[in-house]
């Protein structure tokens, strides 16, 4: 008959299996979190249920089951601890990943090379009394050097901590707390469980730690996504500012009011293409999703072709995209096509060149706008629009699809642009 101490271990192995299966299915329907942060929860819930539930099977069968399922008892209590294991480790990932190093580095391999040791200790430890063994009437009983086995989870605890503490200013608050926590709740736990033989306090804290990081991490995570929004919508303000330009909108009426009389045709085709461009301006403000790169080019075509009324012998504009099937934040094009417009067109100047081009190179597109322009500065001019709108276009890429724009000078004089986008 199962004792009160019995009665409460099988409970907190059961909490523990509980615990992971509602962790690990909240990570896994949880949207518009970081992938790494979602497959890392996934993970540490899943070593955290097989952990949980070979020490629920270890414990029954050394409580209810006799001495013919010794080996059972064995079997179970092997991939026990060799799943326990496997849940300090997994944080050197996640500190690395939030101090943004490489992942192989000095601490990776340290804690790994521990982790190597452990796992031999184990192995031996199924092929002698030295740290623990299983008598053939089916109980369990530590061994003169068991000790042993715990001292490369020590030094994993401690190579984690002193790593953490060296990498707290590359953190945020939340998550050095969360992280810290996760270390120190098992630690605390397992030296109460070296002197108090009994009760499962290791398990309480290995499952206590990784509820406690997981409420913290994903907190963090909807705290960024709703300041990215937030930022979304201030650089959508920002844009509403910048694209209705009045200057712009009333030299394009009194083009078409002109050539109403001199040419009705090309009257009739500029106001399309007006309407076209005032259209898609308001559709981008609006949305806050990606869109097809070939929508942002009509968009950018019919910016261009009211444009060239004015600047008919001044502008000259030619696209080589042979790669369209890719997406990217409203607005990315067009305001760096009128940048170099705005900026590039001058009677004293010669006529200016515009090049927009898009090409794939291996898991990235590859989107260029070349001018033959006076050039870019990166000194704010007396406009900072300039800069403002070009900043506008690198934050929203980045944050939107993760991104990147560069901007130097062009082979022949003038300005490049390069944005990249991951191909996915």
């Amino acid at each position: 008959m199962a004792s009160f101490i019995d009665t409460i271990n099988i409970s907190i192995s059961l909490s523990g299996i509980v615990v992971s299966i509602l962790g690990f299915t909240i990570s896994y329907v949880i949207r518009n979190i970081d992938n790494l942060i979602k497959r890392f929860f996934m993970f540490l819930f899943s070593c955290l249920f097989l952990y949980s539930i070979c020490n629920f099977l270890n414990y029954t069968s050394l409580i209810f089951l006799g001495p013919e399922y010794t080996i059972f008892s064995k079997v179970t209590l092997f991939f026990e601890s060799l799943f326990s294991s496997i849940l300090m480790p997994l944080l050197t990932m996640i500190i690395l990943y939030f101090a943004e190093e490489h992942m192989r580095g000095i601490l990776f391999y340290t804690v790994l090379t521990h982790w190597i040791i452990y796992v031999i200790l184990l192995i031996i430890a199924q092929f002698t009394k030295l740290i623990y063994y299983f008598e053939d009437d089916n109980t369990y009983h530590r061994g003169p050097f068991y000790s042993v086995l715990l001292a490369p989870t020590v030094l994993i605890m401690a190579t984690l901590l002193i790593g953490l503490i060296r990498r707290k200013n590359k953190l945020s608050k939340k998550i050095y707390t969360a992280l810290l926590l996760y270390i120190i709740i098992p630690a605390v736990s397992m030296i109460i469980q070296m002197f108090l033989y009994g009760v499962y306090f290791i398990i309480i804290g290995t499952v206590a730690a990784s509820i406690i990081m997981f409420l913290i991490l994903i907190t963090e995570q909807i705290q960024i996504i709703i300041d990215q929004q937030q930022e979304i919508n201030r650089q959508q303000a920002n844009i509403l500012v910048l694209q209705m330009r009045p200057h712009f909108i009333y030299n394009t009426l009194s083009s078409i009011y002109y050539l109403c009389v001199l040419d009705p045709k090309k009257a009739q085709k500029t106001v399309g293409d007006f309407n076209t461009y005032l259209r898609k301006n308001l559709n981008a403000i609006a949305r806050n999703e990606l869109i097809a790169f070939t929508e942002e080019l009509e968009h950018t075509k019919a910016y261009l072709a009211v444009e060239k009324v004015r600047y008919e012998k001044l502008l000259f504009i030619d696209y080589d995209t042979p790669v369209t099937a890719f997406s990217l934040p409203p607005l990315t094009l067009q305001p760096i096509v009128e940048n170099a417009v705005k900026y590039g067109v001058d009677p004293e100047l010669p006529p200016l060149h515009i090049l927009v081009k898009t090409r794939q190179d291996s898991d990235k597109i590859i989107l260029t706008v070349e001018d033959t322009g006076p050039g870019y500065s990166p000194i704010p001019s007396d406009d900072e629009r300039v800069h403002l709108g070009i900043e506008n276009v690198r934050k929203r890429i980045s944050m939107m699809c993760d991104g990147t724009l560069d901007i130097k000078a062009g082979s022949e004089g003038g300005t490049s642009i390069t944005i990249t986008f991951p191909r996915s």
